[in-house]
C-alpha cells in the first residue's frame, strides 16, 4: 500500500451490508446461541470466514469459502470445512498475506490452549480445503490475528496476535514459508495494549513502514472503532497510535442499543412483563419494528455471545442454556435487580 494513513481516513465510516446464504449450517441449533462468526480474510476472488462451533465436546470449528459480491449484493457460501486440530471448536480472527493466511484457534471458548496457524489458501480458489502448513502455540487465549511481509527479497513475515490487553508480535526466521521450515519467534510483547483487538490487520507500506489496524468491539453497546498504529521494532516503544475513527455498522449497533433500551428501561411493553423478568419473543420484536434481522435465529444470535453487550444500566451478562421454553438457551441481562430474558417465539 502506498499511503496507509490516507487509506485509513478514506474508508467510509458508514458500512454497506452484504448478505450470504449458508447452504451448510456452520453450527447446530444447540450451538447457535453461543457460536458466531469470528474473522474474515480475503484472497484473490474469495473471502474466507471463520466461525466457532460451540455445540458440545468434540465439535470442530468451521471456515466458509465464498465469492466477493458487489456491495449490498446477496452472496452464497461455496463450501464449508472443519478446522484443525480435531475437536478444536473455536477458530478466531484471520488475515491473508498473499496466498498465505494466519489464523488463531482455541481448543474451547475460554481455553488457554491456543495456536496461530499458517495456512496456504491456493486451493480455496477451487472451493477446496486450505492447507495448514504450520502452527505455533501462544500463551493464554487468542482473539485478533494479523499478518504481513516486510519489503525486499529477504523480507520476513510478521504476525500479530492479541487477546484482551495482551499483544505479541512474531517474526519469521526465513523469507519463505516452506512446509517443515516455518518458524516464528516473538519479537515484542505488551500486557497493556489499549485496544480490544476483536480484529487485527497488519499492512506494509511501499517504503517499508509497518502499520497495524485494530477493529474494536468493547462490549459497551457503542459503535465499533478502528484505530491505526505504526510499528517500528527498532524503536524503544515499537507501537505508536496515529489515528482513531468510529465505524458504524448499519442495522447492528444501533438496533441492539435500541432493543436494550426498550427492554431495560421499560419504554415499551414488549412481551409479557413481570415485576422482575420480561420475556420478549421474536413476534414482539417484529411488531415493534426493531431491525434485529429476518428470522428467529438472528434475534438470538445477535443478542448472544458474539457481541456480549454490557450497556451502562446492566451489571452483567450471563447465559441460561437450560431455561424451560428457550430455543437452544437464551440471554439474561441482569440490571438493578431486574432481568430480561430473550426467547424465540417464532418456531
Amino acid at each position: 500500500m502506498h499511503d496507509v494513513l490516507r487509506a485509513f481516513h478514506a474508508v467510509s465510516d458508514t458500512g454497506t451490508l452484504s448478505y450470504y446464504a449458508c447452504p451448510v449450517d456452520p453450527t447446530s441449533t444447540d450451538g447457535l446461541i453461543r457460536s458466531h462468526f469470528k474473522g474474515i480474510a480475503s484472497f484473490a476472488g474469495k473471502l474466507i470466514f471463520t466461525h466457532t462451533n460451540l455445540a458440545g465436546d468434540g465439535a470442530f470449528g468451521k471456515y466458509l469459502i465464498a465469492d466477493k459480491p458487489d456491495a449490498g449484493a446477496q452472496g452464497t457460501v461455496d463450501a464449508t470445512f472443519e478446522t484443525q486440530p480435531e475437536g478444536w471448536c473455536h477458530p478466531c480472527s484471520a488475515q491473508a498475506c498473499g496466498s498465505f493466511m494466519a489464523m488463531g484457534i482455541q481448543e474451547a471458548e475460554d481455553s488457554s490452549s491456543s495456536l496461530i496457524q499458517i495456512c496456504d489458501l491456493q486451493n480455496t480458489q477451487d472451493k477446496q480445503r486450505m492447507v495448514v502448513l504450520s502452527s505455533f502455540a501462544v500463551d493464554g487465549g487468542i482473539n485478533g490475528v494479523g499478518m504481513t511481509r516486510e519489503v525486499g527479497p529477504d523480507g520476513r513475515y510478521l504476525v500479530a496476535g492479541v487477546n484482551g490487553n495482551s499483544l505479541t508480535l512474531y517474526r519469521s526466521a526465513s523469507s519463505t514459508l516452506l512446509p517443515g521450515q516455518i518458524d516464528f519467534a516473538p519479537v515484542y510483547h505488551t500486557y497493556q495494549f489499549a485496544e480490544s483487538g476483536a480484529g487485527l490487520a497488519l499492512v506494509t507500506q511501499t517504503d517499508g513502514r509497518i502499520f497495524l489496524f485494530t477493529l474494536n468491539a468493547d462490549d459497551d453497546g457503542a459503535h465499533n472503532e478502528m484505530c491505526l498504529y505504526s510499528i517500528d521494532l527498532a524503536a524503544g516503544i515499537p507501537l505508536s497510535k496515529l489515528a482513531q475513527r468510529a465505524m458504524t455498522v448499519p442495522g447492528v449497533s444501533q438496533s441492539l442499543t435500541d432493543a436494550l433500551s426498550y427492554m431495560l428501561n421499560n419504554q415499551t411493553p414488549l412481551g409479557q412483563r413481570g415485576d422482575s423478568v420480561a420475556v420478549v419473543s421474536c413476534r414482539d420484536l417484529h411488531e415493534q419494528q426493531l431491525p434485529l434481522g429476518q428470522g428467529s435465529r438472528d434475534h438470538i444470535a445477535r443478542l448472544g455471545h458474539g457481541l456480549r453487550l454490557r450497556p451502562q444500566c446492566a451489571a452483567a451478562v450471563t447465559y441460561d442454556a437450560g431455561a424451560p421454553g428457550l430455543l437452544a438457551g437464551g440471554v439474561e441481562l441482569t440490571a438493578a435487580g431486574a432481568a430480561v430474558r430473550v426467547q424465540c417465539g417464532c418456531r
